[in-house]
């Protein structure tokens, strides 16, 4: 059944004519397989959750050298559809592009019938996203919902014929190219940013080239503030071992409006890869962290530690104060530390596997005190290095959040565009004019 969703949510999202057809039926809709039964092994292809299909494999990742149902066996280019989890979060279309894996459970792998264009049927998804996801909310129990075969049944959409669709999703892969290019290069500022982290305070790279004799590849004047040498305990000379509480306040308290309304970010909402939160909402203040712009959210609760839920905070209004989970741990940088750095300590391997390992309590509810932040050893410089590597990677947080806020108008003009081209609103001849100004 349907539930108590809005009827107008399975009415025709288009009318040129064509007849309606559920969208049920456009596509064999293939659910995964539930792999919380089958044995998993050290080796062998990954299982994909909607954890995997949103950020990337992690040390988390559950593996198994199984053979099962070939249907369930994903290749990159696949369409993918969770119709189970958190509304705003999980419910919603995928393409898989992480190479060979298994299909978990409450996610469909989408085949288009012949009949259907691939790419369109894709953009048509991503057009119905609002519907998937208010459907879902109206069935939510314990916080997640649901999208069944019997609502895809009652979904009634109208298609051009095949060289139309293709037409149509000709024009939107232009938009959607520039997505992808955004993403990819976000991802590279980031991985460039973690890679200077590791190079400077793990590695000491521009130290073991000064004391070799070679160029550390640096500008003159930063290459200057680097010692040539280590101590007896193999540190920088000058530099000093301390923890991450050198650099930040773990918890601050923060100053919030409980008779008001407040951004607020729930646990499926952090990120597994990157450090942008793109979904908050309004809610009543109640119980839980409270954060601003700058500060670092990591989350302290399995599975979502070892998955690697993190964030650095920048999607707030200024001064604002938001609230989330009680299972972050907010670590917020002292004056004069940058931003970034405190978010690269919580993505760095040793550290994850620091707090992982001080991980307690019953079995999947197990925590890690923000106390054992404090343990944590960790090379501390001085501070014109600390503010030199802020020159540098400051930059590259600006540069992915100015993607990512471009990225949010592209889809918005991807989505808007879809049924302007259906109704006959605006001609295809028209589109690279519009496409051209994004």
């Amino acid at each position: 059944m349907a539930g108590d969703a809005p009827a107008e949510l399975y009415a025709p999202a288009f009318n040129f004519g064509a007849e309606p057809q559920p969208l049920l039926g456009l596509a064999e809709w293939i659910n995964g397989l539930a792999f919380k039964n089958i044995a998993f092994t050290d080796d062998g292809l990954p299982v994909a959750k909607i954890a995997e299909i949103k950020g990337g494999f992690s040390d988390a990742t559950k593996r198994t050298n199984g053979i099962y149902d070939n249907r369930v066996r994903l290749r990159d280019g696949d369409l993918l559809f969770c119709w189970s989890g958190q509304p705003e979060t999980s419910i919603g279309t995928f393409v898989w592009d992480k190479g060979d894996a298994w299909l978990n459970q409450h996610i469909f792998r989408v085949l288009p019938r012949k009949s259907v264009d691939r790419r369109f049927f894709r953009f048509l998804m991503l057009y119905l996203q609002p519907n998937f996801q208010e459907i879902a909310r109206n069935k939510q129990t314990t916080g997640l919902g649901h999208v069944t075969k019997g609502d895809l049944s009652m979904m009634m959409v109208q298609l051009p014929g095949r060289a139309e669709q293709q037409r149509i999703a000709d024009v939107l892969q232009a938009i959607q190219d520039k997505l992808d290019l955004n993403r990819q290069i976000a991802m590279t500022l980031e991985d460039t940013a973690r890679a200077l982290f590791k190079s400077w305070f793990v590695d000491f790279d521009p130290v073991h080239a000064k004391s070799g004799g070679r160029d550390p590849g640096l500008p003159t004047d930063v290459a200057a503030l680097f010692p040539d040498g280590f101590d007896d305990g193999g540190l920088p000379n000058g530099w000093e071992w301390g923890s991450p509480e050198s650099l930040v306040k773990i918890n601050p308290t923060t100053r919030i409006d409980r008779n008001k309304e407040a951004p607020y970010v729930d646990m499926a909402a952090l990120p597994t890869k990157g450090h942008r939160i793109v979904s908050a909402v309004s809610r009543p203040v109640g119980s839980g962290a409270r954060f601003k712009n700058g500060d670092t959210l990591l989350a302290r609760i399995t599975p979502c530690l070892e998955n690697g839920k993190s964030a650095l905070v920048d999607c707030l209004d200024h001064d604002a104060v938001a609230w989330g989970s009680t299972e972050f741990i907010v670590m917020r940088p002292l004056e004069g530390i940058p931003e970034p750095l405190p978010y690269l300590v919580a993505r760095d391997a040793s550290f994850r596997a620091h707090m992982i390992s001080a991980m307690s309590g019953t079995s999947g509810r197990q925590r890690a005190p923000a106390e054992a932040i404090d343990r944590w050893a960790m090379a501390i410089p001085n501070a014109a290095v600390i503010a030199a590597w802020g020159n540098a990677v400051v930059p590259m947080f600006n540069g992915i959040k100015a993607r990512s806020l471009e990225a949010e108008q592209l889809t918005e003009l991807r989505d808007t565009l879809l049924p302007k081209l259906l109704s006959g609103k605006l001609r295809l001849a028209d589109t690279a004019t519009v496409i051209a100004a994004a």
